[in-house]
């Protein structure tokens, strides 16, 4: 989904770099604690359905995430990823609590966050279009369409 209310770029703004850690490389030396930024750090996996299309559904506490949704404010899940766009960019919410930022993309053309993992952005260039984050070392494709207005 594709929001527009620039709530996750107020979070970024201060330290772009504080938010782009994924949940498995924090730092927590065996404690809920990640000690690069005294955040409390937690995982869980909910559901486990296997077939030809896995389903898990995760979830991450992070103190200082304020951009949760299903499960809370400070929670991040797999039904939480999204993209919101702002005249600044794009901000990717990933399902760990990352949020990627990323300038403002031209159409067709990979645009990489400006820091954090190296996963390219494309959009198709449509007013209103689809975009796609890449994530290589998964051998995963993310699209994204526009919330319905409707």
């Amino acid at each position: 989904a594709l929001r527009r209310d620039g709530s996750a770029r107020r979070r970024t703004d201060d330290d772009p770099n504080k938010s782009c850690t994924p949940s498995k490389d924090k730092c927590t030396t065996g404690e809920p604690i990640d000690v690069a930024t005294g955040e409390m750090v937690m995982s869980a996996t909910d559901v486990t359905l296997p077939g030809a299309l896995p389903l898990v559904l995760k979830r991450h506490y992070v103190s200082g995430h304020p951009c949760g949704g299903w499960f809370g404010r400070t929670w991040a899940g797999t039904l939480d990823q999204r993209l919101e766009m702002d005249d600044a960019g794009v901000v990717y919410i990933t399902d760990d609590g990352m949020l990627l930022t990323y300038p403002v993309p031209k159409p067709d053309v990979p645009t990489l966050p400006s820091s954090g993992p190296r996963w390219p952005l494309c959009w198709d260039g449509k007013p209103d279009g689809t975009f796609t984050i890449t994530i290589p070392e998964h051998n995963r494709t993310l699209h994204f369409a526009p919330l319905s207005t409707g």
